[in-house]
């Protein structure tokens, strides 16, 4: 049986070993953690189930129209597969 969490299954598949986890609020829509890795931060996130996948791609057409257009914000990491998205079961997680 394994015992991994979502979280670190996740993680893995974006190539982030041994990450130290600490969930941020109680959100309303999607679940978030802040993820720190030797000397690296990111945002994790579980997206709830009533987004469509389609939505990574549009976050990250904003994100750099944005970011090229001088308001920068944390951009959409794509996982060792090269998607703006991961899975785990069910679920659809993403990381900034």
């Amino acid at each position: 049986m394994n015992n991994t969490s979502p979280e670190i299954s996740v993680l893995s598949q974006y190539g982030i070993n041994n990450p130290s986890i600490q969930a941020i609020g109680t959100g309303l829509i999607n679940q978030t953690w802040l993820v720190s890795n030797k000397d690296k931060k990111y945002i994790l996130q579980q997206v709830n189930s009533m987004f469509d996948e389609g939505i990574h791609e549009d976050i990250y057409k904003v994100i750099s129209y944005l970011n090229n257009n001088g308001i920068q914000l944390p951009a959409l990491i794509c996982n060792q597969d090269k998607n703006l998205f991961s899975r785990h079961g069910n679920t659809v997680w993403r990381l900034y």
